[in-house]
C-alpha cells in the first residue's frame, strides 16, 4: 500500500481545484466566514472527489490502453478500494448538503442538479453531448452555490468552459475511447465537428467572462486558459491537448482562482 498512489487516484489538480474554486468565489463574493460557507466548501469539495473517483473506475479500460501507469489500471489501487473512497466522499458531501437545506432551498436545488449532472457523466460509459452538458451543469451549480446570488455570469462562464474543455480532452482520448467502445462527443459527431463545437462554446464562455466583472489579473488568467484551448485545437495533436489543456490549462485555472482570493 502506497499513500502516493491513493493521492494520485484522487487526481490532485482536480481535487485542489474543487476546494480552491469554491473558496475563492466565496471570498470574492463576500460569503466566506460563516457555517454556511464551510458547508458549501465541504459539500462541493468532497462531491468533486467522489465523482472524479467514480470516473476513474468507469474509465479503467480506457486507461489500460492509454495510461496504464495510473493507480487503477496498474493495480496499485484495487477497484473496491476506489469504490469505498468514492462512496465515503459522496456521503460526506451529502451530509453537508443536508446541513445547507436548513439555510436555503436554493443550495439543495443546485446541489441535487449538480449530483445529477455529475452522475450522468461519471457513472456510465456514455459520455456524449448530453453527458457533457450534465458535466457543465455540475460545474455551473458548484460555482453558483459558491457565488450566489451575485456570481451568475461567472458560473455560466465556468460551466460552459468546462464543456468546451472536456470535449477537447475527449478528442485527445479519441482512439482509446473508440477501442473501449465508450461513446464520447468526437465519436458521436467526429473530431472536426467536435473541435468546432468546443471552439463555439469557448467563445460563448468568454462572453460571460467579460460580463462577470472579476478583477483584472483573475480575468487574464482565465483568458489564458481560453487561449490555450484554442491553441490545442490549432495544433490538433494528443500531445498539444495534454500539455495545453490538461497541464497548462489547469495550472492557469488554479492561478485564476488564487488571484481571485487576493482580489486581483
Amino acid at each position: 500500500m502506497n499513500l502516493i498512489d491513493y493521492i494520485k487516484l484522487l487526481r490532485p489538480p482536480l481535487a485542489v481545484l474543487g476546494f480552491l474554486a469554491s473558496y475563492s468565489l466565496m471570498v470574492y463574493y463576500e460569503k466566506w466566514g460563516s457555517n454556511e460557507a464551510w458547508y458549501i466548501l465541504l459539500a462541493i469539495g468532497f462531491g468533486n472527489i467522489a465523482f472524479n473517483t467514480f470516473n476513474e473506475l468507469v474509465d479503467i479500460e480506457v486507461d489500460r490502453r492509454l495510461k496504464p501507469w495510473k493507480p487503477l489500471p496498474s493495480g496499485k489501487v484495487r477497484p473496491i478500494q476506489a469504490l469505498v473512497i468514492a462512496s465515503l466522499s459522496l456521503l460526506i458531501s451529502l451530509i453537508f448538503l443536508l446541513r445547507l437545506s436548513l439555510i436555503s432551498d436554493i443550495y439543495v436545488i443546485l446541489g441535487v442538479f449538480g449530483y445529477i449532472g455529475a452522475g450522468a457523466y461519471n457513472l456510465s460509459g456514455f459520455k456524449g453531448i448530453g453527458s457533457n452538458i450534465g458535466l457543465g451543469l455540475t460545474y455551473f451549480c458548484a460555482a453558483y452555490m459558491s457565488s450566489y446570488p451575485d456570481g451568475l455570469y461567472f458560473a455560466l462562464f465556468f460551466g460552459i468552459l468546462t464543456v468546451a474543455f472536456n470535449i477537447a480532452v475527449q478528442i485527445q482520448d479519441y482512439k482509446g475511447d473508440l477501442e473501449a467502445e465508450i461513446t464520447t462527443v468526437p465519436i458521436q459527431i467526429g473530431v472536426e465537428y467536435s473541435q468546432i463545437l468546443s471552439l463555439i462554446l469557448t467563445f460563448i464562455s468568454f462572453l460571460f467572462l467579460i460580463t462577470s466583472e472579476i478583477p483584472y489579473v483573475s480575468f487574464m488568467m482565465f483568458v489564458i486558459v481560453i487561449l490555450l484551448l484554442f491553441g490545442a485545437h490549432y495544433h490538433e495533436t494528443p500531445e498539444s491537448y495534454e500539455i495545453l489543456c490538461r497541464k497548462m490549462g489547469r495550472f492557469f485555472m488554479i492561478l485564476g482562482f488564487i488571484s481571485l482570493i487576493a482580489g486581483w
